[in-house]
């Protein structure tokens, strides 16, 4: 009995020190980092469009992985006063490893000023957003779409 006591005893020092230590914490922790190897640009006309001419915005999709990527859906977000002619997300069926594919759409709008678009490129697990890039527009004499 009086070893029982003293074993409890034990244990429960060896339990205290353990919750209140001042070491620093131990253990495992397991975590998965998964890169995508897609990349995407926007390209915006290099001279400002007129208000109301119908001007091309284009997405450039890298893969810099090792195996081809299927079915990369690649979308242009921009704000709703922009008209896309087009629908704002395309599909490229494959991008082969270090290639490089184009997307484009036909777009227009009816007011003056700055816009900024982005492409958002996501084939399964993978997701890429291009920078922000400035879109001006100029002033035209008779400005509808």
């Amino acid at each position: 009995m009086r070893n029982a006591a003293l074993c409890c005893a034990i244990c429960a020092a060896v339990l205290a020190s353990a919750a209140g230590g001042t070491g620093p914490p131990s253990g495992t922790v397991l975590a998965r980092v998964l890169v995508s190897p897609l990349s995407v640009t926007v390209v915006v006309p290099a001279d400002p469009p007129k208000v109301g001419r119908d001007f091309w915005i284009r997405a450039e999709v890298a893969n810099a992985g090792s195996s081809a990527v299927q079915n990369v859906a690649v979308t242009l977000l921009a704000p709703q006063a922009l008209l896309l002619r087009d629908a704002a997300t395309q599909v490229l069926p494959q991008v082969r490893p270090a290639e490089i594919r184009s997307v484009r759409w036909d777009a227009c709008a009816t007011t003056t000023g700055g816009y900024v678009v982005m492409a958002r490129a996501t084939a399964g697990p993978f997701t890429a957003e291009s920078p922000g890039q400035l879109l001006q527009l100029t002033a035209a004499k008779r400005p509808s779409c």
